[in-house]
């Protein structure tokens, strides 16, 4: 059996690129650049920070900084508004439609007919289980 493979990108992050950053930041200059892993190489060896979404908002918490300049899907940028409320964020917004096709109500119809079952290997779910075990940690 022969493995092709495919040396893929996310066509979000693919289309953001240093110019776009650069002109931002140019209004911003006092911001902090978060960037995702999947962005440009250019876009990353200018960055102040680079992390998955989740690690985000924890960055603007910890840094000193006020400004805050989000290189990634836009709808992180509403969230980390909302999760960090003192501080300020700006990007350039790039949506992604698949992360945006799952809504609340197709859930519940989903849940409601039974419908769509993903199975998954017994260890994926028991990573994810420990993953969202410590999302769910009430300190």
């Amino acid at each position: 059996m022969q493995i092709i493979l495919w040396d893929g990108y996310c066509f979000v992050h693919d289309k953001l690129n240093a110019k776009m950053l650069m002109d931002l930041k140019k209004k911003n200059p006092e911001a902090k650049i978060i960037a995702h892993p999947e962005c440009k190489e250019d876009i990353l060896h200018i960055s102040d920070h680079i992390c998955g979404t989740g690690g985000m908002a924890k960055f603007a918490n910890s840094s000193g900084a006020k400004d805050f300049i989000v290189v990634t899907e836009c709808g992180m940028t509403e969230k980390l508004r909302e999760d960090v409320p003192n501080k300020n964020f700006y990007s350039f917004c790039n949506i992604c439609p698949y992360m945006k096709s799952t809504t609340l109500p197709l859930v519940v119809k989903s849940l409601v007919h039974n419908q769509h079952e993903i199975n998954l290997p017994k260890e994926i779910i028991a990573k994810a289980k420990k993953a969202i075990d410590r999302m769910m940690e009430v300190n």
